[in-house]
């Protein structure tokens, strides 16, 4: 009966060894991941980000610059249900 469990324990950590091995050699794994960065803020008009102001905020303008620019959007009146739904994942 001891014997048994042995074989078994082996077999079973020989398993899960192979499927670790497997998955730490996925290339999706180690692949590099995109930085996103969001500046979630509030009470803003369509002009009045340090953008499309004078150069108040030059790493936010850097950034823009270099990155890429979301210039359609919806918000809604409040400006609660919107930042629950960014920052959620969740509609509200």
């Amino acid at each position: 009966m001891d014997q048994v469990a042995a074989k078994s324990k082996r077999d079973e950590y020989r398993i899960q060894s192979l499927l670790r091995h497997l998955l730490m050699s996925d290339p999706m794994l180690t692949a590099e991941k995109p930085n996103i960065v969001l500046l979630f803020t509030n009470n803003w008009a369509w002009n009045g980000s340090p953008i499309a102001m004078d150069d108040s905020m030059p790493n936010v303008e850097r950034l823009a610059r270099e990155g890429m620019k979301f210039t359609n959007a919806n918000a809604s009146p409040q400006c609660s249900p919107s930042g629950v739904c960014l920052q959620t994942g969740h509609l509200s």
